[in-house]
C-alpha cells in the first residue's frame, strides 16, 4: 500500500505533525513493530517523536539567536589548578540554570582572560539548550546600538525584545566609564527586567567601582542596585582559559 494513502499518515500530516508522520512511515516498513504496540503506546510514541523534534528545532533557533561570543560546551571547562572541586561544584549548580528559572541575577567577576566571557557564553547557550530564550551582548556594543535608535519606535521595540528574553547577558560591564546618556539607556534596559527576568553580567570591576566610574549619584546607584538585587556571584580565579580553549 502506498504510504500516502495511509489514513494515520494523512491525519498526522494534516495536523502538521510531520515528524510523527515520518516516524510512522518508517514503522510501516516493520509491521511487527506496530503490531507489538497497543494503540495508546503507538500514539504516545509518535507524539514523543514530534515533541522531541520540535524541541530540537526550537533549541537550534534559540542558540542561533542568542549570539553568544563563544561556542562553549560544559565539556570544555577546566577544573585543574585553582579551578578545583569548589569551582566544579559551583558550575554544576549554575548549569542547572535554576537561577534563570527563579528570575535571579548572576555576576561573574575576574581579571582579563580568566574565562568570564567563556563561562557567560556557556551559560547563555545552556539556557537556550533548555528551551529558554537568551541574548548575549558586549555591554558597550549594546549601548551603542540602542543609542543610535534612541527616541524612535525602533528603540522601544529593541527594549521590548530584550525584556522578553529569559536571560540577558552583558559582557565586560563597566570596562569603561558610561556617560550620563549611556547610563540612561542602561537603566532602561535593566529596569525593564528588574524583579522579573534574569541578568548575567561579567566584569573586571566591583559594584563600588561601577558607581565611582559613573560619577556616583542616584542613577549610578540605581544601575548597580538592579544588577546586585537577588544576585548570585561567581569569582573566577586562576590562569587564563584562552591558552587551552578554542574560542572560535
Amino acid at each position: 500500500m502506498n504510504v500516502n494513502d495511509n489514513r494515520l499518515v494523512y491525519a498526522l500530516r494534516q495536523l502538521a505533525l510531520k515528524d510523527a508522520a515520518e516516524a510512522y512511515v518508517q514503522m510501516l516498513a516493520e509491521p511487527s513493530l506496530i503490531e507489538s504496540m497497543s494503540a495508546e503506546d503507538l500514539l504516545l510514541h509518535l507524539l514523543e517523536v514530534e515533541e522531541n523534534a520540535r524541541n530540537k528545532r526550537r533549541q537550534e533557533v534559540l542558540l542561533k539567536q542568542c549570539r553568544a561570543a563563544i561556542c562553549a560546551f560544559p565539556s570544555d571547562l577546566r577544573y585543574d589548578g585553582e579551578r578545583g572541586a569548589k569551582f566544579k561544584e559551583k558550575m554544576a549548580v549554575l548549569l542547572t540554570m535554576n537561577f534563570v528559572k527563579l528570575g535571579q541575577n548572576l555576576t561573574i567577576f575576574g581579571g582579563s582572560g580568566c574565562g568570564k566571557t567563556f563561562i557567560a557564553s556557556l551559560l547563555t547557550r545552556q539556557c537556550c539548550a533548555m528551551g529558554k530564550s537568551a541574548a548575549f551582548f558586549n555591554t558597550k556594543d549594546l549601548i551603542a546600538k540602542l543609542m543610535s535608535a534612541k527616541g524612535s519606535d525602533i528603540y522601544l521595540r529593541q527594549r521590548k525584545s530584550l525584556a522578553s528574553r529569559s536571560l540577558l547577558t552583558l559582557d565586560d560591564f563597566g570596562l569603561t566609564p558610561y556617560s550620563p546618556q549611556e547610563q540612561d539607556i542602561l537603566f532602561d534596559v535593566l529596569n525593564d527586567r528588574y524583579g522579573r527576568k534574569s541578568l548575567l553580567v561579567t566584569s573586571q570591576k566591583t559594584p563600588d567601582r561601577w558607581i565611582e566610574d559613573m560619577g556616583g549619584g542616584a542613577m549610578a546607584e540605581a544601575i548597580a542596585e538592579r544588577i546586585a538585587k537577588n544576585n548570585y556571584t561567581l569569582v573566577v580565579e586562576g590562569d587564563s582559559l584562552r591558552s587551552s580553549l578554542s574560542l572560535n
